[in-house]
């Protein structure tokens, strides 16, 4: 239920009102989850090419 929602609301919402909705899931514990799961898919696309044999 919670995609649809969200899929809806980026069709109909403005730029200025999704950064503000962007800012506030930022501070909630889902936002810190996506945070800390992007640095850690960077983390391990950085080591494929420092070290491509390891992966």
């Amino acid at each position: 239920m919670l995609a649809g929602i969200m899929t809806f609301t980026d069709k109909v919402i403005d730029e200025d009102t999704a950064n503000e909705i962007r800012r506030v899931i930022g501070m909630t514990k889902i936002g810190m989850m996506i945070e800390r799961e992007k640095e850690e898919a960077v983390a391990k696309e950085r080591r494929k090419t420092e070290d491509p044999e390891r992966n």
